[in-house]
């Protein structure tokens, strides 16, 4: 389980106050109860193992489903399908009792067990019962309990109203019954929302997370330490600050290696194998996501293999493998179409449209991006209302609210006055829903012209007659791959391919004609190259191969082989019996500051001595 997706469940279950201790003799079961329950947060499997040991002291009643309701979180922790079948074990014996507050707690054991299998509909399902049984019991605790742990789920789903209102409302329990530790943890759950990116409040996120983490280190608690860690790194990645991203995530690692946490492991070498390819190095960061990959496959969580996949398939597209590639985005996007989340489509989508440009696929780049597009709209569509500003300070709001509170209870009493604010807050409350709704109008029409913006530079970057990148894009891939190269010492060749007396094919077939061989040459181009190169029409007849990874003998055998099957292609399409040819150059990087432009000038050098040579060949 993902040290960022649950910051512990079970920390926001029991208090932590001394390690467990095992149980005494000649005292009542609630006493023995919370004996036990106290190091439930500093040691889960000691405390497992003494409840255990306590249930058969335990006669049935209030005090031993309360006991089974800690043993069915603490076990869920570590094998789901165990717990979900003790929650519903101790669902059916609440239910048959009429006891509300352990229904709401088995639910919760239930929904947690079903996260753990990747089972969030039905997760979703449970808590909200949970928090139902928790306000019908009228035990805080308990209430404040499942709204927490159902603000989590919503917050990780992109609900972010209900998650909001959820936290905010647990918070409040959690301040009235004095129990800060785990105001500290919805805290947290805030730090999340604040980071997600379509929140985007990075910098208040890190300054709450540093806040905790202050008390945490100071407490010597280690799992907290690391998870607080692993949520600055993450929210400083997204804020885009990479380098300073990577030695949190390492020092996260390293506690949760030492702790023996598998899966917090395995969701640290997620994120650093995720931000090596952002930096550069995603055959490095590969090594990483498939020690994540295979400890979620050893699992069986189906959640967590399609995150994996993924985020394998984005740093396959990055070292160029596009084809495996594909395999991975098509098999997360299956995932979560059929979980419906749109920002993992809205993710998977992009990746998939650079995969399948990057093989000059370019139709099907084109449907990809409009499913982004598509997905996108309906995400922000969906999550208008809850990018107002309100969003951004209700919690501060809250908590200023709450140290006045005394004041404002004062001025309940004061009749006009309080008259006149309620006339003044509804008339607020009218300015900031036409507000809201004026927002949410023009975040669509945003969002709309931006999809027609996105259309257009996609355009305005491909060659309408052939299909393929145009004089801008080709040459900007170009400068790309250069940088690259500079970076990791690799070669780089490209080659300039001009059609050969094409002039006469104009002048016998007409424009039509002309146009059919040069849409006829462009395929015939693409199909002789490798997954890693891209060929762009630069001009009219003449178009420009990038060969990323080719030195100059091999970027000859590719001119080559580009040369022949043009050569050997009938054009019967277009005329009966018509050949045509093309003459190549090929030019090879020469590292250090060589620029776009001398290497283009090589490459139509030697074009010139192909065509004086003869044309319908290849020079170097």
């Amino acid at each position: 389980m993902g040290a960022r997706k649950y910051l512990g469940l079970i920390l926001l279950l029991w208090p932590a106050l001394m390690p467990a201790a095992p149980p005494g003799r000649g005292r009542s079961p609630e006493a023995l109860l919370a004996q036990v329950l106290t190091g439930e947060d500093r040691n889960p499997e000691a405390t497992r193992r003494a409840l255990v040991a306590l249930m058969p002291q335990l006669s049935p009643g209030a005090t031993r489903r309360d006991a089974l309701a800690h043993l069915c979180v603490l076990t869920a922790d570590a094998e789901a399908r165990a717990g979900l079948a003790m929650a519903q074990q101790g669902l059916a014996e609440a239910r048959q009792t009429g006891d509300r507050r352990a229904e709401s707690k088995f639910l919760q054991c239930r929904g947690y067990a079903g996260e753990s299998l990747g089972e969030m509909t039905a997760a979703a399902r449970d808590y909200a019962a949970a928090v139902s049984a928790g306000e019908a019991s009228g035990d805080r605790a308990a209430l404040a309990q499942a709204l927490a742990a159902r603000g989590e789920l919503r917050q990780t789903s992109g609900e972010y109203a209900g998650a909001i209102n959820d936290l905010k409302r647990a918070y409040d329990l959690y301040l009235a019954l004095g129990q800060p530790y785990k105001q500290n943890n919805v805290l947290n759950a805030m730090a999340n929302l604040y980071s997600d990116p379509s929140v985007g409040e990075y910098d208040k996120a890190i300054a709450y997370y540093r806040q905790l983490l202050a008390g945490y280190e100071k407490g010597g608690n280690r799992a907290d330490v690391a998870t607080i860690d692993f949520n600055i790194g993450s929210s400083l990645e997204l804020k885009g600050d990479l380098d300073a991203a990577m030695p949190y995530y390492r020092r996260a690692l390293e506690i949760d290696q030492a702790r023996g946490d598998a899966g917090s492991v395995a969701t640290e070498q997620q994120g650093i194998g995720v931000l090596l390819g952002k930096q550069g190095q995603p055959q490095l960061g590969l090594t990483w996501v498939e020690k994540a990959l295979a400890y979620f496959q050893a699992q069986a969580d189906p959640d967590g293999i399609a995150r994996l996949r993924l985020a394998r398939g984005e740093l396959l597209r990055r070292a160029g493998r596009l084809d495996s590639a594909l395999v991975d985005l098509d098999a997360a996007r299956v995932y979560f179409q059929q979980q419906g989340n749109l920002r993992f489509l809205v993710r998977i989508d992009e990746a998939r449209a650079l995969a399948l440009a990057g093989l000059s696929r370019w139709q099907q780049a084109y449907e990809a991006l409009g499913r982004q597009f598509k997905a996108q709209s309906a995400l922000d569509h969906e999550l208008a209302s809850k990018r107002t500003t309100s969003l951004r300070v209700q919690f501060d709001a809250e908590r200023t609210e709450q140290q006045n509170r005394e004041l404002q209870e004062e001025n309940l009493h004061r009749g006009e006055a309080l008259r006149a604010a309620g006339r003044e807050y509804r008339l607020q409350a009218q300015v900031i829903t036409l507000g809201a709704l004026l927002l949410a109008v023009l975040g669509m029409l945003a969002m709309r012209q931006l999809g027609k913006l996105r259309r257009l530079h996609l355009q305005a970057m491909t060659d309408e007659l052939t299909g393929l990148p145009n004089r801008r894009s080709i040459l900007a891939f170009l400068d790309e791959r250069i940088r690259v190269a500079r970076r990791r010492g690799e070669a780089l060749s490209v080659v300039a391919l001009d059609i050969d007396r094409f002039k006469r094919i104009n002048d016998l077939h007409g424009h039509d004609g002309g146009d059919r061989a040069l849409a006829a040459v462009a395929r015939l181009a693409g199909s002789a190259l490798r997954d890693s190169d891209r060929v762009g029409r630069i001009g009219g007849e003449e178009f420009l191969l990038v060969l990323p990874g080719a030195g100059a003998e091999t970027a000859a055998e590719i001119a080559e082989r580009t040369r022949s099957a043009i050569a050997a292609a009938s054009f019967d399409e277009i005329s009966p019996c018509l050949r045509t040819s093309v003459s190549l150059g090929v030019s090879s990087w020469a590292g250090g500051k060589d620029s776009v432009e001398a290497l283009v000038k090589r490459a139509d050098e030697a074009l010139y001595r192909a065509k004086q040579g003869g044309r319908d060949r290849v020079a170097c």
